[in-house]
Order: C-alpha cells, then sequence, then structure tokens
C-alpha cells in the first residue's frame, strides 16, 4: 500500500506541475472549490492539520495515508503558486470482494484550510484562532473544537492555540494588540 501511495503522490505532482490546475493535489476539485468564498461570519469553518509520523510509527511498518499539498517556501501552509491548501486527500487502502487483489482509493476532501506537516503552530494560531480571539475582544462568542482519533496532535496543537490565546487575551484587556506578537 506505501509504494501505491507514493506512486499516486509522484504522479500527482508531475501532472500538476505540468498543467493540472487547482491546489497542487492533482485532484480536480469541483469547480467552485478554489473560487468559493470564505465561510460567512459566524459560520462554520473546518481546518485540518495534518502531523508527521512518529519514528516508531515508521519502525512498526506504518505508511502515511494522508496528503496535504507540498507547502510553498513562502508560506508553510501554502500550496504551489502561493495559496493556501484547502484540500486533503486520504488514501484508503482496501481489500477486493475476493480477498485477494488490493487497491488505494483516493479521496479528496475540500476544507477551509488544511494545514499539511511543516506548518508551525503559529501559523494554525493565526489563522484558526486569532480571529476568535479579536472577536472576544470585541465583545462577541466564538468556539473551538479539536476532533480526532487519540495520539492525532489534538492536544500537541490545542496546547499552543490556547496558551497564545491567553496571552493576546491579557494583552488585548491591557489595551495592547491582542493579534501582532500573540504568536511569537
Amino acid at each position: 500500500f506505501a509504494a501505491a501511495v507514493q506512486r499516486w503522490r509522484n504522479k500527482r505532482a508531475t501532472e500538476s506541475r505540468a498543467n493540472a490546475p487547482g491546489d497542487g493535489t492533482g485532484v480536480a476539485p469541483d469547480a467552485n472549490a478554489l473560487d468559493r468564498p470564505e465561510s460567512p461570519p459566524g459560520g462554520v469553518k473546518v481546518y485540518v492539520r495534518k502531523r508527521p509520523l512518529f519514528a516508531h510509527e515508521q519502525a512498526r511498518g506504518e505508511f502515511d495515508c494522508v496528503t496535504v499539498p507540498e507547502c510553498a517556501a513562502a508560506s508553510a501552509g501554502a500550496a504551489p503558486g502561493g495559496r493556501p491548501s484547502r484540500t486533503v486527500v486520504i488514501h484508503n487502502c482496501q481489500m477486493r470482494a475476493d480477498l485477494k487483489r488490493m487497491f488505494v482509493k483516493h479521496s479528496a476532501f475540500d476544507v477551509s484550510r488544511a494545514f499539511g506537516e511543516k506548518c508551525g503552530s503559529a501559523e494554525v494560531y493565526e489563522t484558526a484562532a486569532a480571529p476568535m480571539v479579536a472577536g472576544a475582544l470585541a465583545g462577541r462568542v466564538g468556539a473551538l473544537f479539536m476532533y480526532g482519533q487519540t495520539g492525532s496532535g489534538k492536544t500537541h496543537t490545542m496546547e499552543h492555540l490556547e496558551k497564545t490565546a491567553m496571552e493576546a487575551l491579557f494583552r488585548g484587556v491591557a489595551g495592547s494588540s491582542p493579534l501582532k506578537g500573540a504568536a511569537q
């Protein structure tokens, strides 16, 4: 399965560099995926953060079955061409009904923003939590939910978001800028 997933990634990388429009995944997005507007104020946004495989997972022979478009040099969360990634591809390794032949089903999902494994917690905060902190200081209400499988990185991400948000809130209440310098 790992080899099939890598072949898919290599093929899509070549195709996307050559002529595929979109966000660099090589998966054809729906017609409006790249140009769709952001969620309206008060709307629900879905953010996905991928974590890298741990060394002990690789040692057990586990392999990466999630692809987020490669990060551009200018921005760790941007797809080739500088646009933030809005697609996550899941490589579902399956067996055919005869239980003899294997295949990999590649499914692309559209999200508000996808963060690759090279993206840092500061970038996640600036995108996902900082607007809610600013809203809270302006008297509005927001909620941030973390959802995922055990070991998927929720606690690692949330610890940084909580710490940075609290610092920004206290700075904002004290009268200084709530957003600038919060992620340092």
